[in-house]
Parts: C-alpha cells; sequence; structure tokens
C-alpha cells in the first residue's frame, strides 16, 4: 500500500510541476490530493514541495523565492508570505 502511494504521490508532484505556469491553482490542488494521499498511508512527502501554512506548490522563481544568508538557505512563499530556513552543512 505505501509503495501504490508514492507512486501517486510521485505522478501528483510532476503534474503539479507541469502546471504551475499555466495554472497554479490547479497545481495546488494536485498538492493538497497528494498531501491527502501521504497523510492516508502515513507516507512522508519530499521535503521543499510545497508551503505548510498555505499548500502552493513551490516552484522557483514563479512561487517560492530561495535565499543563502548566513549558512541558512531560506525559502518564502510568494503567496502568504511564510518562511522556512535550513542550516546548509
Amino acid at each position: 500500500m505505501k509503495d501504490i502511494a508514492r507512486e501517486r504521490i510521485k505522478i501528483l508532484l510532476d503534474l503539479a510541476k507541469k502546471r504551475v505556469n499555466d495554472r497554479p491553482d490547479l497545481s495546488d490542488r494536485y498538492v493538497y490530493i497528494a498531501r491527502r494521499i501521504a497523510m492516508k498511508a502515513r507516507v512522508k512527502m519530499p521535503p521543499r514541495v510545497y508551503c505548510r501554512k498555505c499548500g502552493t506548490f513551490w516552484y522557483p522563481g514563479k512561487t517560492v523565492t530561495v535565499r543563502v544568508e548566513n549558512g541558512y538557505l531560506i525559502y518564502k512563499c510568494m503567496k502568504c508570505g511564510y518562511t522556512r530556513k535550513l542550516r546548509l552543512k
């Protein structure tokens, strides 16, 4: 069951990546469905794919800005302003 869930999540995220330029609302919907599948099957979603606050699919330069400051990788959602900091090694 978990293998099927991972496969469906991958398919949905690929579809979201293809549709982010022309239909961002549809790509957000694909992320929402993928998150629901991940929660139901208890599978982790890939990191840095969506905004945890508003659920927007993150595509660098289009829906999220990516910066490097003081040893941190900073993702900032352009829709809601949510920031996520990840330490660089």
